[in-house]
């Protein structure tokens, strides 16, 4: 089985449904004094097939939020559409409130 096989019926759910299928395995608090914008750094289970590591949550100068996968050789290793940032976006705020105040202060 190839990855358009194993996707093919993931590529066309409707943005909506992502949140009932998208995860945070973990996340936690960007420390004071880290870098620049970012709120939290996490880990994203997009689908069942699809785990995404070390995600960047910003806070955007315009108000909202961005999301920011790693770098590898100088080049992002994955990019996300704007409904798609959004839904990422409120499921790690949305994680973030969960930590407890000791989970926040072990990072």
């Amino acid at each position: 089985m190839n990855l358009i096989e194993i996707f093919r019926d993931r590529l066309t759910i409707p943005t909506q449904n992502l949140e009932q299928l998208m995860q945070i395995l973990h996340i936690h608090p960007e420390p004071p004094g880290g870098s620049g914008r970012t709120v939290a750094r996490f880990d994203l289970a997009l689908t069942d097939e699809c785990r995404l590591f070390d995600l960047r949550l910003t806070a955007r100068s315009a108000g909202g939020y961005s999301v920011y996968s790693p770098n590898a050789h100088g080049t992002r290793v994955a990019t996300f559409s704007p409904n798609l940032v959004k839904e990422i976006a409120r499921a790690a705020l949305a994680a973030l409130k969960e930590l407890s105040p000791h989970d926040r202060l072990q990072h």
